[in-house]
Formats: structure tokens, sequence, C-alpha cells
């Protein structure tokens, strides 16, 4: 019979409270970006240098999925050296039955995957949009 982790008591509580503030922060930049938007189109001679703030928003605003990265990315290096997936103290959200060996190296080497994936659309969409917007300018 196959090893179970079992669920971290009060982990639904603190996903919920996770889903909520990450709900809370997209309406909160939703926003931010039209009003943003909304300046950067007031002044038609400043278009060039606001567009610079623009991304540096887009940028901030980016920072969560960068946590993100950042966690997917020590979850994985967590699994490689125990060769247990979910890795030994990791927080579950349900009984989850423990992969050992090749298939948690395996999951270990999706996660990194995912990470590097958040890491590029995080910072690349920001620094693209940047560089689009420089060349429409000029």
């Amino acid at each position: 019979m196959a090893e179970i982790r079992k669920r971290t008591p009060g982990a639904r509580g603190a996903i919920l409270m996770l889903v909520v503030l990450v709900a809370v922060i997209a309406v909160l930049s939703r926003w931010v970006l039209m009003e943003l938007a909304e300046w950067i189109e007031s002044e038609p001679a400043k278009v060039g240098t606001r567009i610079y703030a623009y991304v540096w928003v887009l940028l901030l605003l980016g920072t969560p999925g960068l946590i993100a990265a950042t966690y997917f990315w020590k979850v994985a290096q967590r699994t490689v050296r125990s060769e247990e997936y979910p890795p030994p103290g990791q927080f579950v959200l349900r009984d989850t039955p423990v992969l050992h060996g090749v298939a948690a190296t395996q999951r270990a080497r999706r996660l990194q995957i995912v990470a590097v994936l958040f890491v590029v659309i995080f910072v690349g969409i920001p620094i693209a949009f940047g560089v689009v917007a420089s060349r429409i300018i000029s």
C-alpha cells in the first residue's frame, strides 16, 4: 500500500485566505493599470516617458508571480534532495500519496519548468510591452 501524507491542519483556511488575497490583488491591479493608461493618454507629448512608468508598474504587479516561481523552485529542490514528493514537512492541502525515486524527481522537474515559465511570463511580458511601445512611439 502506498504511503499517504496527511493533510496539514488548517490548510483549507490558509488556501481560502490566499485565494481572497489574490482576487483582491487582481482587482486592484486592473484598476491601477486602467488609471495608469488614462494618465499616459492624458498628455500625448509625455507618452514616451510615461510608457516606462507603465512597464515598471507591470513588473511590480508581476511580483506575486515571481514569488510563486520561487516557491515552486524551492519545493522542487527539496523534492530532488529527499527523493519524495511531497517532500517531508511540506504543506499538504489534502491526503496525498507520496511519490518516491524517479517519479518524485520527474515531478520536481515539472515544477522547475513551471517556475521558469512563471519567470519568463512575469518578466518577459512587461519588457516586451516596453520594447513594442518604444518602437511605436519613435
